[in-house]
C-alpha cells in the first residue's frame, strides 16, 4: 500500500539463515584483518627486538675483542719483562761463579802441586 507523499522504501526480506552468513562473513573478514594486524604488529616487535640484540652483540664482541688486544699486549710485555730479567739472573750466576770457580780452580791447582811435590 502506498500512502501519498511517503516515498517509496524498498523493503528486503531476509531470512535467519541468511543474516546468520552475513554476520559470520563480516565477523570472518574482521578476524581476518585483526590476525593480520596482529602478526604484523609481531613480527616488527621480532626484528625491533633482533636489532637491540644484534647491537648489543656487537657491542660486547668489540668489548671483549678490545680487552683480548689489551690482554695480549700485557702477556707480551710481562713475557719480554721475564725473558730480560731471567737474562739478567744468568749473567748475576756467572758473575758469582766466576770468581768462586776461579778461587776454587786455583785451591785445586795448588793441591794439585802439593800432591805432586816430593815429600821433605
Amino acid at each position: 500500500m502506498e500512502h501519498p507523499g511517503v516515498p517509496k522504501v524498498n523493503t528486503f526480506s531476509f531470512s535467519l539463515e541468511e543474516i546468520g552468513k552475513l554476520l559470520d562473513q563480516k565477523l570472518e573478514s574482521k578476524l581476518k584483518s585483526a590476525h593480520v594486524c596482529l602478526a604484523t604488529e609481531i613480527k616488527q616487535e621480532f626484528r625491533d627486538v633482533l636489532k637491540n640484540l644484534e647491537s648489543d652483540f656487537k657491542q660486547i664482541t668489540e668489548s671483549l675483542t678490545q680487552e683480548v688486544c689489551n690482554l695480549k699486549l700485557e702477556v707480551n710485555t710481562l713475557s719480554e719483562k721475564v725473558q730480560a730479567l731471567e737474562n739478567e739472573n744468568m749473567c748475576i750466576h756467572k758473575e758469582i761463579e766466576s770468581p768462586q770457580t776461579a778461587q776454587t780452580n786455583a785451591l785445586v791447582r795448588a793441591n794439585n802441586l802439593r800432591s805432586r811435590s816430593p815429600a821433605k
